[in-house]
């Protein structure tokens, strides 16, 4: 049986990728780090032996690597450069060279590492990220296109999905919805972003893998939408809610790290070599939730 290894199985792409890959017949080995998700097993690469690491990488019959860890929270990799420099940029460095010529090698990406004022974006299109989580993306990125032939980039963004902890944007949304909270929600109207399901790039995953895909795609669903615009949809389907969602200008946000204001991405090449794809939209995943 053809298997597959999911680096950061515990997390929301990771573990719909874990489930996803394992439902449709791969043998799925997944690990984690700092969760511990089901039937994962422990592994961090900057702590890894050379040992270790040939061990897990170079499996027989390993088809492919979907690695999807990394340090996501852009707050914080703006006031921790060198964490996010390690996680982000080092760990994919020592993990590269033990990934055999056969092996597909799948990276996920983001958005972030372009500088939101054309966006949404194709494949194409010139990176220039403005925030640190961005450039170490971004390096990664280059990374991978320098030395693994054989792989995959799948630019994401705003993902959302099934996930134990909950920690996507909507799915806290509709806990906060579903407990009634009579908080007040500030939510910025002027960054533009194309939701996506984690498992529709799992599913995604599946199909480059069928096909022998190679290179960079745009993993996005139908949706084009303000994180303000995406609360307002999530709470229309709450019709008792006493939530109150205000919209507010990134520049009066009190954040430190710059984003990408007209982001998101085209999946334009993505549906044009698999025209029987549909991905799912955000009312979809909501009506399975309420």
């Amino acid at each position: 049986m053809s298997k597959i290894l999911v680096i950061g199985a515990s997390g929301l792409v990771g573990s719909n990728c874990y489930a996803y890959l394992k439902s449709i017949g791969y043998d799925v080995i997944g690990t984690h780090r700092n969760f511990a998700a089901a039937e994962s097993i422990y592994f961090d690469p900057l702590l890894s032996t050379e040992k270790e690491l040939q061990s897990l990488i170079q499996q027989e019959d390993l088809v492919a690597i979907v690695y999807t860890a990394g340090l996501t929270f852009v707050d914080y990799c703006e006031k921790n450069t060198e964490e996010s420099y390690q996680n982000n940029v080092a760990g994919i460095s020592k993990f590269l060279p033990f990934v055999k010529k056969e092996t597909k090698f799948i990276y996920i990406s983001t958005d972030y590492i372009f500088d939101g004022k054309n966006g949404p974006y194709f494949e194409n299109d010139t990176p220039n990220p403005v925030n640190v989580y961005g450039k170490h993306k971004n390096q990664a990125e280059n990374l991978i296109r320098l030395n693994i032939q054989n792989h995959l980039i799948l630019r994401v963004t705003n993902v959302y999905g099934n996930e134990i902890r909950q920690k996507n944007f909507i799915s806290r949304l509709i806990i906060q919805l579903k407990e009634n909270n009579t908080a007040e929600l500030q939510l910025p109207f002027d960054q533009l972003a194309t939701p996506v399901n984690a498992k529709d790039i799992a599913r995604s995953i599946a199909s480059l893998l069928s096909n022998n895909s190679s290179g960079i795609y745009h993993i996005a669903s139908t949706d084009l939408i303000t994180r303000y615009h995406l609360g307002i949809r999530v709470q229309s389907y709450f019709h008792n809610s006493k939530l109150k969602i205000t919209p507010i200008k990134t520049s009066n946000m009190n954040i430190i790290t710059k984003r990408p204001l007209l982001g998101g991405l085209l999946a334009y090449k993505f549906l044009i070599e698999f025209p029987d794809f549909s991905f799912t939209n955000v009312d979809d995943f909501i009506k399975s939730q309420v």
